[in-house]
This record gives structure tokens, C-alpha cells and sequence, in this order.
């Protein structure tokens, strides 16, 4: 792919809440990326309190939705 090309990220936590499978994704959806070189994305995802959170990803996608990298951090 181009780094020039339209790109897109989105993040979802995932953990336990209440003792029950959990999930989140970024309030607002999938987010506009363009990339030249490298770029670094900050921000904070309000979440329930009691939500235990196991795991963090971050997929970036092309316009028509298909998944070019992805990361995952098991907290």
C-alpha cells in the first residue's frame, strides 16, 4: 500500500465486566489517519469503572475497510 493513500484507525479495549466478556470500541468510530512518515496517536477512551481491562487494539484500515496492520497489548 501507499502511505499517501487514505487510511483509517480504530481502537477497542476488551476485558471483563462484572464477571462477564467486555468490550469497547473508540467512542466516535473509526478515526481518519494519513501517514507520510510515522505518526503518533494520543487520546483517552472513557471506559465503566468497574471494567477490567485485559486487552488494547488498535487496527488501521484502508477506505474500504480491510485491515492493514493491527497491534495488540495484553495489559
Amino acid at each position: 500500500f501507499h502511505l499517501t493513500d487514505p487510511k483509517a484507525f480504530h481502537t477497542t479495549l476488551s476485558g471483563t465486566l462484572e464477571g462477564r466478556p467486555w468490550s469497547l470500541a473508540q467512542p466516535g468510530g473509526t478515526q481518519r489517519l494519513q501517514v507520510r512518515q510515522y505518526r503518533r496517536v494520543e487520546g483517552l477512551i472513557d471506559h465503566p469503572p468497574q471494567a477490567v481491562i485485559k486487552m488494547v487494539t488498535v487496527k488501521v484500515t484502508d477506505t474500504r475497510g480491510a485491515v492493514l496492520a493491527s497491534h495488540t497489548l495484553k495489559m
